[in-house]
């Protein structure tokens, strides 16, 4: 994955659950590598428990930020100048985690796919954010989902709303691609899509949404930190 405010930079999968950090030309800025904790502490998500990274995406909105999906089912929340991860869920699934997905329009949301074709939803700013808050399974007999994209569609059809900033996708969704090579779309609901002044969606506010996830952001930085200096003195 290449780091959207410096294109210069990417991420890629290591052996051993790593992600390594490199640069086209110059020197590459620390961390070099980010894993989901300390292997030194010997812990569950050292390299003996996770086995392989398959799926890196970087936040839409705070491009300082990034989720990773891992073999066994397991996703983690980093920034980009933080070795270790910020965040962790666990177990999500019984089966092998294939992609992570930020949403496009909605900053504190993002989804997973598991290999049994199950799509997972984590709402960050809920009540319970180190659990999903929604999953369906989209399997059809012999035919498994092998990938997810997100979607969105404007409301305005002509070419000046087009090319308008304001305008504001209405429509949130998600595409998946089948194993017999059929690919099908999905719409998401008024939760999971802005408010738009001058319509009827029932849809959050997406400002007010952006200012939690930037307050949420910051405290998990600043537990990491604390937590680092902490083990530090020892």
């Amino acid at each position: 994955a290449i780091f959207p405010a410096t294109p210069n930079e990417f991420v890629v999968a290591g052996d051993q659950g790593m992600l390594l950090r490199g640069s086209r030309f110059g020197v590459t800025p620390v961390p070099r590598q980010y894993s989901l904790s300390d292997p030194a502490l010997g812990d569950r998500f050292s390299s003996r428990y996770v086995s392989l990274c398959t799926s890196v995406q970087f936040s839409p909105f705070f491009t300082s930020f990034f989720v990773a999906a891992y073999c066994p089912a397991t996703i983690a929340l980093y920034k980009v100048d933080e070795g270790l991860a910020l965040l962790t869920w666990k177990d999500i699934s019984s089966h092998d985690l294939i992609s992570v997905r930020w949403s496009p329009i909605k900053p504190s949301l993002f989804f997973a796919l598991d290999a049994n074709s199950t799509v997972f939803a984590f709402e960050l700013l809920s009540s319970k954010p180190n659990k999903p808050s929604y999953s369906e399974t989209f399997a059809s007999g012999n035919r498994s989902v092998v990938s997810i994209e997100m979607s969105t569609s404007s409301s305005n059809t002509d070419n000046s709303a087009k090319n308008d900033s304001t305008s504001v996708p209405l429509e949130h969704g998600f595409v998946l691609t089948h194993s017999d090579g059929q690919v099908t779309a999905h719409k998401f609901g008024d939760a999971y899509t802005p408010q738009v002044h001058g319509t009827n969606n029932k849809g959050y506010d997406q400002i007010t949404c952006i200012s939690h996830m930037r307050d949420l952001l910051g405290r998990y930085v600043n537990t990491t930190e604390s937590s680092n200096q902490s083990e530090s003195k020892y």
